[in-house]
């Protein structure tokens, strides 16, 4: 029997006759809802990150679509799937990984297949070579990652850790100052037949940046009063924690809000420059607190606090609370005026009057 005189019988209304038979006809061959395939793949025989590596590469292969699928186009997918699982072990360095699928009918048009994977024996490193060269090659944080260099002699060739490596190299030359630190060497070469490599690795960290103008975007501050906050001056060696810091003082002296510090890097310069751009958003001018409370000392108590955080451009702040007791019905104000001085506090911050 044909599949449209199938999906007739399947279906009583369809007559062969008019346009009902013919739809009917169409819809058996372009595939009928309820009528669809799926696919799902189950992966076994490997631990983490092995695992979720060859998940995420088969799981292109996952069929939920609006067509049948056909024995030989089934037996494709499952060589194809077989074949993804074994290159996505290649980055974890098991070169001859194989991997062998069976496929199983869970129900009506529902296929599955059971995905077992052998990493087999994998590559290691028989010769490892890095290197620092430049000005940052003394840097004691770049001399620790070279004796810690996790791919020496002996060691499976993991390329996630070959990268993650290389990574963090980069990112201890660039904190120190370096940004034009690259790799000027950077090769592996694998002898399959052998199931060998050999590495290579040279960081070149060239000259260490300084840190060169800075200037604010801000209408909160008559000039002069910002500028007494960084705790770097002009020329001195760029130094990224000393950055954060100088952002997080300009943040804590309760003027604004947001705080940008954008780096304009002139890395073609001889040494390497890099200008400082902050922008600041001024915050809310009035800050209001209140409390309630009770104690034995005091029974109930009650506190609010008033907080001016800018009264002019010169950056003086007022704060004034006003306090209760139950007990003796005593109340209580404090206030306070602070005026930043016109010199540097020795922590790089605004010194009170």
């Amino acid at each position: 029997m044909s599949g449209t005189a199938q999906e007739m019988k399947r279906h009583p209304r369809c007559r062969r006759h008019g346009w009902p038979w013919l739809l009917c006809s169409l819809l058996s061959l372009y595939g009928l809802p309820g009528r669809t395939d799926e696919l799902s793949i189950h992966v076994s025989g490997l631990k983490q990150p092995e695992l979720s590596q060859v998940r995420n590469r088969v799981a292109a292969f996952d069929f939920t679509g609006t067509a049948r699928l056909s024995p030989r186009r089934l037996q494709k997918l499952v060589e194809d799937v077989e074949k993804a699982a074994a290159q996505a072990m290649r980055p974890y360095g098991y070169y001859h990984a194989g991997a062998s699928g069976k496929l199983s009918e869970e129900k009506e048009n529902t296929w599955r297949i059971d995905l077992e994977v052998v990493p087999g024996p994998p590559m290691l490193v028989v010769a490892s070579t890095v290197e620092l060269t430049g000005e940052g090659a003394a840097l004691p944080e770049l001399k620790q990652w070279r004796k810690d260099w996790p791919l020496g002699v002996g060691k499976r060739l993991d390329q996630t850790v070959w990268e993650a490596g290389k990574q963090a190299a980069l990112d201890l030359a660039q904190a120190a100052g370096y940004l034009n630190a690259e790799f000027t060497q950077h090769t592996i070469q694998a002898d399959l037949d052998r199931n060998e490599a050999t590495t290579t690795l040279v960081l070149e960290t060239g000259p260490q940046a300084v840190i060169g103008e800075v200037s604010f975007n801000q209408e909160v501050l008559k000039p002069g009063i910002l500028e007494l906050i960084p705790r770097f001056t002009e020329g001195q060696p760029y130094d990224s924690w000393l950055l954060e810091k100088f952002r997080l003082d300009i943040w804590r002296t309760g003027y604004f809000e947001d705080v940008d510090v954008i780096e304009e890097r002139r890395l073609e310069e001889h040494p390497p420059r890099v200008n400082l751009v902050v922008t600041a958003k001024a915050r809310n001018r009035n800050t209001y607190q209140g409390s309630l409370g009770f104690g034995t000392d005091t029974q109930i108590r009650a506190q609010v606090l008033w907080n001016r955080h800018l009264l002019s451009s010169r950056g003086d702040t007022l704060d004034m609370g006003l306090g209760w007791q139950q007990q003796y019905n005593e109340f209580s104000l404090k206030s306070s005026y602070r005026l930043p001085r016109h010199s540097r506090a020795r922590n790089g911050g605004l010194l009170p009057a």
